[in-house]
């Protein structure tokens, strides 16, 4: 049996306590959703397109977008955007300086959080003033794409 990597505590030689087994239990839950996103007939054309269609929307206009080269333009200069962040999954997340990627058990986001309060916290700098005197360097905005 293989106990969580932060385990806190083992009942006996090489057995997991109850805590570690619940963290290993959500983790392969985790790796499912994982393997569900990895599904390629799930994002298939046909399968956007039915989608779309139960969902209302106008399914000849969103083929033309799909195939059109305005639309793939604009999806080239969006991920050459996102990859002056380090951005190359769905989803991702910035926890202060630090970035999380793809579909992640809850617990994975409370130990980041926790992570980033006492960084706060250990760094003296008041929490209100910390974003803007710390996080932010080098690139400090996404573009404004209503702006445009």
């Amino acid at each position: 049996m293989s106990c969580a990597p932060r385990a806190r505590t083992t009942t006996t030689e090489g057995s997991c306590s109850t805590a570690d087994r619940h963290a290993r239990a959500r983790r392969e839950k985790g790796y499912e959703a994982y393997k569900a996103q990895r599904d390629t007939d799930a994002f298939s054309k046909g399968r956007i397109l039915e989608i779309a269609k139960g969902a209302g929307l106008d399914t000849k206009r969103l083929e033309a977008d799909m195939n059109g080269a305005d639309c793939k333009k604009r999806v080239e200069a969006d991920m050459a955007e996102l990859a002056k962040f380090r951005v190359n999954a769905t989803p991702t997340f910035f926890i202060n300086r630090y970035v999380t990627t793809g579909a992640q058990p809850r617990d994975v986001f409370a130990d980041k959080l926790d992570h980033a309060i006492d960084e706060v916290t250990k760094s003296g700098v008041p929490a209100a003033k910390y974003y803007a005197n710390v996080v932010m360097k080098g690139e400090k905005r996404f573009r404004n794409k209503s702006a445009k």
